[in-house]
C-alpha cells in the first residue's frame, strides 16, 4: 500500500511539473507573438521570460526526470515559482487589507465547502513548494518506465481539469469593485415575457447596485435573443432601469451571443484605458476575464453570485466554464 502511495505522489509531483511547465511555455510563446495572449497572469501575475524560463525547467525535467542537471534545475525552478506565487498571494491579500478587492464566499466555494478568502496563487505556491522538496524522490525512482509517465501524464490532465475549477473557486468569490468608466453585464436566459431567469436577475442586480454606487456612469447589457419576442438586452435593461438605473446610462449590445462575441464587440468601442467592471457569477467570471484580455481590454470582475439563492445548475454550469476555459484559451470558439 505505501508504495502505491509513494508511486501516487511522485506521478502527482511529475504531473504537476509537466502542466504548469508546458502552460507557462505557452502562455509566454503566445505573449511574444501577441501581448494581450499570455495567460500567465491568472495563476502567478507575471508573464515572458520571468515565467518561461522556471517552467521551460520543469517541462524539461518532468520528460526526463533521472537527469541530474535537470533535477537541480526543476527544484531551483519550483521553488522560485513557489516564492512568485506567494507574492502574487501576498499581494491579493495586501490589497483585500486595502479594500480594494473583497474576498468571500461563492457558490462554487460553498457547494464544495470550501473557505473562498484565498487566492489562487497561495495553492499553486503550496503546489511548487512540494515539487521542489520531492524532485528527487522521483529522480530516484523508476521514473523512466512507461507506467511511470502515463501517471504523470494522468496527473498533468487532471492539473489541467482542476485549474478553471480552482480559478472558480477563487477568482469566482474576488470582489474587485472599484471606480471604472463602464460596466459589462453579461447575458444569460430573458423567458418570453421578458422577465428575467434567476441568474439573469442576479446580474443585473449586482450591475445596478455598481451603478448606484457611483462605480461607472454607463452600464453595457451584452446578450442573444430571449425565450420570446423580447430580446434579451431590453429585458435586461428594462430590469436595470426598476432597479434604479437611468435608461440613458445604459448601452445595449444586441450580439452578445457568447462570451467571447460580447469582449469582441465592446473592445472595439471602448477608448484606450477604458476602465471596465464586468459582472457575472463566480464560476463563469475566469472565461470572462480570458475572453476580454484576449481581446484587448484591461478588465476587473465582480461576482453576481447570491448566497441566499443559490443557482440550481451550478455543477453543471461550472463543469461546462471549466471545458470553456480551454476552449477559448486554445482559440476554439466556445459559448
Amino acid at each position: 500500500m505505501r508504495a502505491v502511495v509513494d508511486a501516487s505522489l511522485r506521478a502527482a509531483a511529475r504531473g504537476y511539473a509537466m502542466f504548469f511547465g508546458a502552460f507557462g511555455v505557452a502562455n509566454a510563446a503566445l505573449g511574444a507573438w501577441r501581448p494581450e495572449y499570455d495567460a500567465n497572469a491568472f495563476w502567478i501575475g507575471l508573464a515572458g521570460a520571468w515565467v518561461a524560463l522556471p517552467c521551460a525547467a520543469l517541462l524539461a525535467w518532468s520528460l526526463a526526470p533521472r537527469r541530474r542537471a535537470l533535477v537541480v534545475a526543476a527544484r531551483v525552478a519550483a521553488a522560485a515559482l513557489a516564492v512568485a506565487c506567494l507574492r502574487d498571494a501576498l499581494l491579493v491579500s495586501r490589497a483585500a487589507d486595502a479594500g480594494s478587492v473583497r474576498l468571500g464566499a461563492n457558490e462554487v466555494g460553498a457547494a464544495l465547502f470550501l473557505p473562498a478568502a484565498l487566492s489562487a496563487s497561495i495553492v499553486l505556491s503550496a503546489g511548487f513548494a512540494a515539487v521542489a522538496w520531492g524532485a528527487r524522490r522521483v529522480a530516484d525512482a523508476t521514473a523512466t518506465s512507461t507506467r511511470s509517465l502515463a501517471g504523470a501524464v494522468a496527473a498533468a490532465g487532471a492539473c489541467a481539469l482542476a485549474f478553471p475549477l480552482l480559478l472558480a473557486w477563487t477568482l469566482g468569490s474576488a470582489d474587485y469593485r472599484r471606480p471604472a468608466d463602464v460596466i459589462v453585464v453579461l447575458g444569460a436566459r430573458a423567458y418570453a415575457d421578458g422577465s428575467l431567469s434567476h441568474a439573469l436577475h442576479d446580474r443585473v442586480r449586482t450591475a445596478a447596485q455598481l451603478y448606484r454606487e457611483g462605480r461607472a456612469p454607463v452600464v453595457w447589457m451584452s446578450g442573444g435573443p430571449g425565450d420570446g419576442a423580447v430580446h434579451e438586452v431590453d429585458a435586461m435593461a428594462a430590469g436595470a432601469v426598476r432597479l434604479g438605473v437611468p435608461d440613458a446610462a445604459i448601452r445595449r449590445d444586441y450580439e452578445g451571443f457568447n462570451t467571447m462575441l460580447t469582449a469582441r464587440n465592446l473592445a472595439p468601442r471602448f477608448a484606450p484605458g477604458t476602465r471596465v467592471i464586468a459582472v457575472s457569477h463566480g464560476f463563469h467570471l475566469a472565461r470572462v476575464r480570458l475572453a476580454f484580455a484576449r481581446a484587448g481590454c484591461e478588465v476587473v470582475t465582480v461576482p453576481a453570485d447570491s448566497p441566499e439563492r443559490p443557482l440550481r445548475s451550478l455543477t453543471r454550469l461550472t463543469a461546462r466554464d471549466a471545458v470553456g476555459f480551454w476552449a477559448y484559451w486554445s482559440g476554439l470558439r466556445g459559448s
